[in-house]
């Protein structure tokens, strides 16, 4: 009885069974639409960000606090002790690897004065939530 109902509404309203057909996949594709956009915008983005290369810099609390607010430039470091820290932050997933880098001034043997910038490529150390952090360059 039901099925001859719906065969008989079909038959009398071929009108309006084909504009409800035809509202039903305008929604469906534009549902799958913008689920296509959303998946694909995050991976973009990531990709945009991998290319700029470091996007993070952490520094000593005091060094940040003169910097910022007075102008100078402070001499403090961090400790190695406090570098598997980074990983414990909300971001903790999207490090995928950190270096740390020192600048600083040598003085030459015969006296000149040259700037140097250096990292640790090849340590590896164990972090403090348990994890393993391979040499970041290798």
């Amino acid at each position: 009885m039901f099925w001859q109902m719906v065969k008989g509404a079909l038959i009398r309203q071929k009108n309006r069974f084909a504009l409800i057909a035809l509202t039903v996949a305008l929604g469906v594709s534009l549902a799958a639409a913008m689920l296509n956009v959303m998946f694909d915008v995050g991976d973009k983005v990531n990709q945009e960000l991998k290319a700029y290369g470091a996007n993070i810099t952490v520094t000593p609390k005091n060094s940040a606090l003169l910097k910022d607010v007075y102008g100078l430039e402070a001499h403090e470091y961090l400790n190695e002790a406090d570098l598997g820290k980074i990983k414990t932050i909300f971001w903790t997933n999207n490090i995928v690897a950190f270096a740390p880098k020192l600048d600083g001034e040598l003085t030459l043997a015969d006296g000149s004065k040259i700037s140097a910038a250096g990292t640790w490529f090849n340590h590896e150390m164990t972090l403090p939530t348990g994890d393993y952090q391979p040499a970041s360059l290798k």
